[in-house]
């Protein structure tokens, strides 16, 4: 077993299966997803495959406490959002003046409620046993700036305002978690991803719109969208020693997106 072990919530999903098998190579793995099947596909990068209901509250403590006590967690990458109809995805029902009570409530708990009582567990755990960990929040550039209308004119895929919503709360408790827990070694950074549309299987966010694409792709500075593996890096980056003197940021990975 490698050293430091780090904990992967979203580890079957688009960005979760490129994350766990690049970093199995240089740290032991914890994967947790919803999907028991898609983890058992991962199990020769992982030390422990743990399937997780984000939704639910009371396991999510169970299981990061059993976790947290079991290993000495160095890293955390919170990765896990529930992309579906749930929070309003690629729905007419999703718009600003349709969204549901239901809806939001969904788009909070898988997008600042879960990581927030995962983060708190496993900081609490490494104080307790002196570790200096990197804690790193998967956010998106829309938490940064909004979604373009335009982008969306016509077509059925769209980008709910709870997503937006929950991304900036995640950069918001980035900031805060690494000025509370900075005196204890623990560093707390977010990821901001640009236009990572997944093309490689089906999901309930797989756009399956050549002509949406291209838009997509004309917003970048690099007239193209990005692929999981251009996010490796900068996670490998924020989880190693290279990074000791980083914490707070919202490091965009966007193609120069937001800078245009």
């Amino acid at each position: 077993m490698l050293t430091k072990v780090v904990l992967i919530t979203g580890a079957t999903g688009y960005f979760g299966r490129y994350f766990v098998k690049e970093l199995s190579n240089y740290y032991s793995i914890i994967a947790l997803g919803r999907d028991m099947k898609k983890l058992e596909e991962l199990s020769e990068f992982t030390l422990e495959n743990i399937c997780l209901d984000i939704y639910d509250i009371n396991q999510t403590v169970e299981i990061i406490e059993q976790l947290s006590n079991k290993y000495d967690i160095y890293g955390l990458i919170n990765n896990a959002y529930d992309f579906s109809t749930q929070t309003g995805f690629n729905t007419p029902s999703g718009k600003f003046e349709m969204i549901s009570v239901e809806m939001m409530r969904n788009g909070l708990e898988s997008g600042i409620l879960s990581p927030m009582v995962i983060t708190q567990i496993v900081c609490k755990k490494m104080i307790e046993k002196g570790i200096h960990g990197s804690i790193i929040n998967i956010s998106s550039m829309y938490g940064l700036v909004t979604p373009d209308v335009n982008l969306y004119e016509g077509k059925s895929v769209f980008n709910p305002i709870i997503y937006s919503v929950s991304k900036a709360a995640i950069d918001a408790m980035t900031r805060y978690i690494a000025s509370f827990f900075g005196q204890y070694g623990i560093r707390c950074n977010s990821i901001a991803p640009g236009p990572f549309p997944n093309i490689e299987s089906q999901s309930d966010n797989s756009p399956d719109d050549k002509e949406f694409l291209e838009r997509l792709k004309k917003k970048t500075m690099l007239n193209r969208f990005g692929h999981p593996k251009e996010l490796l890096g900068i996670l490998k980056l924020l989880l190693s020693d290279d990074s000791s003197f980083i914490t707070g940021e919202t490091i965009c990975v966007d193609g120069g997106w937001t800078k245009k």
